[in-house]
């Protein structure tokens, strides 16, 4: 059975748990009470991912006994690039914004917290930069609207590098290949100065259009761009350990995995993300290696990941100028 009806069936079942669930939230209404019930049925759809991987717990273990774990070394080499990208985009985001100039100490604050985007909910990652910078006398408002700045850049270069996915999800068909230039179109349109400060408006964040130039666009995502190709990268070495990929499919795991994390990004706007990459991620590899491969290796870059956020964080924390400028 495939994944994708694998999560069919489990959608059915699970639907109608949650009907039962959403009859009695509808009688309390209020956000907690819909953050819990969207929380539950992801944990739940989340459950029936594993359910599934039980299920091919064999074809998982022989392909594991079989791993060339010598690739994670260039995991770690490519997802050291990634970090690298995203937080050069963070300081040119800053430092257009006239926040804050300083390279190393933008990249150092940006590396300590990177742990932090690990806990559920935005809040924390968000919270945890401006309370460093306000250390360095940059205002919580101008910490807010670079990362405000930072999702609208990740999921417009996520979405400019995700949509060819579409092909590789979809077929190329002339709908397909007409829906994948809306896809471009649409991201493009949402970098325009006047619409990217209207779109950063709706979430309470103002932004002078004088300050979002054409060059400083292209910088920013050019930055964001690198992060999800070497991202991209760090995907197909945990895939290529575990199944045989042909590096011809490097190209389409790239962009699986740019266009998994703009919708990761995007989830950032529902009550709860959790599980929502390793969902999609999931479903998108299954058009290329068998399913229980591609759950396994979704789950096995979140562990990776994950851990090697805490080491850079970690690594940071010992940072002496660090210490003595923002830790106090």
């Amino acid at each position: 059975m495939s994944l994708t009806v694998w999560l069919t069936h489990a959608f059915e079942r699970l639907s109608q748990v949650g009907t039962l669930v959403f009859q009695w939230a509808r009688s309390r209404p209020g956000k907690r009470v819909v953050k819990l019930v969207w929380s539950l049925f992801m944990l739940l759809l989340f459950g029936a991912l594993a359910a599934f991987l039980w299920r091919n717990k064999d074809a998982v273990l022989a392909a594991f006994r079989s791993a060339q774990y010598a690739y994670f070394a260039a995991t770690f080499v490519f997802y050291g690039i990634s970090v690298a990208a995203i937080s050069f985009g963070w300081h040119l985001v800053l430092r257009h914004l006239g926040a804050q100039r300083d390279l190393l100490m933008n990249l150092r604050i940006y590396v300590y917290t990177l742990a932090t985007r690990r806990i559920p909910g935005v809040l924390w990652y968000v919270a945890g930069r401006a309370v460093l910078y306000r250390q360095l006398g940059v205002s919580a408002k101008a910490t807010s609207l670079a990362s405000g700045i930072e999702v609208v850049l990740s999921v417009v270069s996520g979405l400019l590098i995700g949509a060819p996915a579409l092909f590789v999800f979809l077929g190329t068909s002339p709908l397909n290949v007409a829906l994948f230039a809306f896809v471009e179109l649409i991201g493009l349109s949402l970098l325009y100065p006047p619409i990217l400060a209207r779109v950063l408006s709706l979430f309470r964040y103002e932004i002078d259009p004088e300050c979002v130039t054409i060059p400083r666009l292209v910088a920013w995502l050019g930055a964001h761009a690198l992060m999800w190709v070497s991202g991209g990268l760090v995907l197909y070495t945990v895939v290529r350990a575990l199944y045989p990929v042909p590096v011809s499919q490097i190209p389409a795991v790239v962009s699986l995995w740019a266009l998994t994390g703009a919708i990761s990004f995007g989830a950032v706007l529902l009550p709860s993300n959790f599980g929502a990459t390793e969902i999609t991620l999931s479903l998108l590899l299954s058009r290329l290696i068998p399913a229980p491969i591609g759950v396994a290796t979704a789950l096995l870059v979140r562990v990776l990941t994950t851990l090697f956020d805490l080491l850079w964080s970690s690594l940071f924390f010992l940072d002496r100028q660090l210490r003595r400028q923002v830790l106090g």
